[in-house]
């Protein structure tokens, strides 16, 4: 099978483990039904669950915000930062405007982030300088000359040079604006849709047709000449923009719900957050509902709260999904289609334990995963596991390695129970190997299985000596007593042994063995072309050739993880 393996390893000092995360399918765009969101707030490990806001600076970073702070997203890592605020907010937003991030609450108090100090700084407290009680703070916009345009709903107010000033006392409040070019705002409210040209500082009414619905969220459709506009609780509209006349969407059985975001996400589809009814994606003339995502308890890869309040499609690929209870959801639109494979509550049809020490892909395109409970097959084309030693006599079945033979067939390596192997066509086991000393005795590891060159198969362990099998006399040869975590071949007769306290050779005609390198827990080997990659506890990653044994570290001073 030609499709594309990502898995997330980790190898723990006493044993190898891996937890896996993702499978890439690159064989074919997945259907949009079948789009799969992972929640980032369990994967970086984090507590906040009210996010309300999202957005992305110039450098690339991922910023959200919640009741208890901003958070910042990097590839590997998240931070959290706390607001000075001097009041308890409901709502928080964040807004990166004219390179500038800023980060505001509902009831006025804005901050922007000051890159030196790297932290959020107070910028100023509308409420406090407009003195109107109860004011609440809708929405930001910046203009070319670094002021800020403030929708409140004590009206329309502009801000510059610690000045602010209220402009066109006739709007009355206003929920929402967007762009609509270099130097014109659209901002909306009860009292109908006004332009705002930020040069002049000027407001003209734009459209007075309301039908008496109440607007929350705008997004201007350059391309199809619309103005949509969420409503609370009238579904969604929009104003074209040649005629200036309101029409309702089509879209059949819409939400009468409030709308709180719009996103128009490659040019051809509207999404709508909708408080309270998830993920809604319509035709971008918005005649027609093309998809629901909404949060599913039985389905871990679904939305994670129903209460959206933010979208954000970046370019690349990756919807995100701001929920006032469940975090922040992401999932990626273009191929490869990623599809999470996880243990399932009271599911046989799933993997058998989410703790992996080992996987392979067979030559019939097979998954198998030793796992801390026991064995798991999967086969991609009838998406269908089979499980093996679940239940061992209330004794847990941990399988730590793996590794197909020439005849298709699959070691098993396992704690305390030897080695099985399994027939790689039909769910049955062909042999079980075990000793009363030794590696497959009941107190041995097999940590790593390698099949060499000549199709013979090698075990290594804890606890005793290595074996060899040999393919031709169907019989077990013993080796030097060595424990050893990981394998790999270098030549016809020689193979690399990572061990607890360095690196080996083994000369497999003459059983000695030659130390390559030592003082260091060896995690993982692989021999590429004429180098041999090193993983080790502490000593990071190495490289060396046979011939010239120089040895180049890569990550001084690091653990390093199993080479791929």
């Amino acid at each position: 099978m030609k499709d594309t393996l990502l898995i997330l390893i980790y190898r723990g000092i006493k044993q190898l483990w891996v937890l896996f995360a993702f499978l890439l399918l690159t064989a074919a765009q997945l259907p949009v039904d079948d789009l799969k969101f992972v929640n980032m707030t369990d994967a970086y490990g984090l507590t906040v669950r009210e996010t309300t806001s999202i957005c992305r600076d110039g450098v690339g970073f991922i910023w959200i915000a919640a009741r208890t702070g901003i958070i910042r997203l990097t590839d590997s890592d998240s931070r959290i930062y706390q607001l000075p605020s001097e009041s308890v907010a409901v709502s928080v937003e964040v807004a990166c405007l004219d390179n500038n991030l800023y980060a505001f609450t509902n009831q006025g108090e804005i901050f922007r982030y000051d890159l030196l100090m790297d932290r959020f700084e107070r910028y100023f407290n509308f409420a406090r300088c407009t003195g109107v009680a109860g004011l609440w703070l809708f929405d930001l916009e910046a203009d070319p000359d670094g002021g800020l345009w403030l929708a409140s709903s004590a009206g329309l107010y502009y801000y510059h040079d610690n000045q602010y000033v209220k402009i066109a006392p006739e709007t009355g409040a206003v929920t929402d604006m967007t762009p609509l070019d270099t130097h014109h705002l659209l901002a909306a409210g009860p009292r109908g849709i006004f332009l705002i040209d930020t040069e002049r500082r000027s407001v003209e009414l734009w459209n007075r047709t309301w039908a008496d619905i109440e607007p929350v969220s705008l997004l201007f459709d350059r391309g199809m000449s619309r103005l949509w506009i969420g409503t609370q609780s009238d579904g969604l509209w929009y104003v074209d923009t040649a005629t200036r006349q309101l029409h309702a969407a089509t879209a059949p059985h819409f939400p009468q719900q409030c709308i709180k975001d719009i996103e128009l996400v490659s040019d051809s589809t509207l999404w709508c957050g909708i408080d309270g009814r998830g993920v809604w994606k319509l035709s971008r003339d918005g005649s027609r509902v093309l998809n629901i995502w909404q949060e599913d308890a039985d389905n871990p890869l679904s939305i994670r709260g129903n209460g959206v309040y933010d979208l954000y499609w970046q370019r690349s690929g990756r919807i995100w999904v701001c929920s006032v209870t469940g975090g922040v959801s992401v999932a990626d639109l273009t191929s490869p289609a990623v599809t999470r494979l996880q243990h399932r509550i009271n599911n046989p049809n799933s993997l058998v334990n989410n703790h992996i020490h080992a996987l392979i892909e067979d030559s019939r395109g097979q998954l198998w995963a030793g796992t801390n409970s026991g064995l798991s097959c999967w086969n991609p084309h009838t998406d269908k596991w089979i499980n093996y030693f679940e239940e061992r006599d209330s004794e847990a079945f941990i399988v730590l390695a793996l590794r197909e033979d020439s005849d298709g067939n699959i070691w098993v390596g396992t704690y305390a129970h030897g080695v099985y192997v399994m027939d790689g066509k039909n769910p049955r086991i062909i042999a079980h190997y075990t000793r009363q000393t030794g590696i497959l005795a009941k107190t041995g590891f097999v940590f790593d299985i390698l099949k060499d060159r000549n199709g013979d198969m090698w075990l290594a362990g804890m606890g005793g000596e290595i074996l060899k099998y040999d393919y031709l006399t169907r019989k077990f040869e013993t080796y030097p007593v060595k424990p050893i975590y990981t394998m790999d071949e270098w030549d016809d007769h020689t193979l690399i042994l990572g061990c607890n306290n360095g690196l080996l050779l083994l000369d497999k005609n003459t059983k000695k063995l030659t130390t390559l390198l030592t003082n260091n827990m060896i995690q993982d080997v692989a021999v590429v072309q004429d180098k041999i990659w090193v993983g080790s506890n502490g000593g990071g990653s190495l490289a060396t050739t046979c011939v010239q044994m120089r040895w180049r570290n890569m990550i001084c001073g690091k653990v390093s993880y199993p080479i791929m």
